[in-house]
């Protein structure tokens, strides 16, 4: 139960959290301001690849998941670019598109991909450094 974060690209355009078991918000917030921490550290536009590492962590999502989506999107990192959920859980996508109605910028900075390949496909053309 836990969520890591590192850099998924040499050229450090890419951040990838790993969620593992039935990782809760509290974990997630830790990385995701360790995750601010190595944005600092840069002065591109960083994507990010959400990536379940078992089978627990692809069917699971923490309770109050719409209230904590909004306020990540509000307090997005300046230099934040697209995220990308390596998911085909059904629940997630149908929170994404709730949480869309509320704030439509939400849904042109996310996607999803079914792989973690997939998903770095799907950000290489945008994960240019400037």
């Amino acid at each position: 139960m836990s969520v890591q974060v590192q850099w998924d690209n040499p050229e450090k355009t890419i951040l990838r959290y790993d969620m593992s078991g039935k990782w809760t918000w509290d974990e997630f917030f830790n990385a995701y301001e360790a995750g601010r921490a190595l944005m600092n550290t840069v002065s591109h536009k960083v994507n990010f690849i959400l990536n379940p590492t078992d089978e627990i962590s692809r069917t699971y999502t923490p309770p109050n998941a719409m209230s904590h989506m909004i306020s990540i999107g509000r307090k997005a990192h300046p230099m934040a670019g697209k995220t990308v959920s390596i998911s085909n859980n059904t629940f997630t996508r149908v929170l994404l598109q709730m949480v869309s109605k509320v704030n439509p910028k939400i849904a042109e900075m996310y996607a999803f991909a079914d792989s973690l390949e997939d998903a770095r496909v799907m950000l290489a053309k945008d994960s240019v450094p400037r």
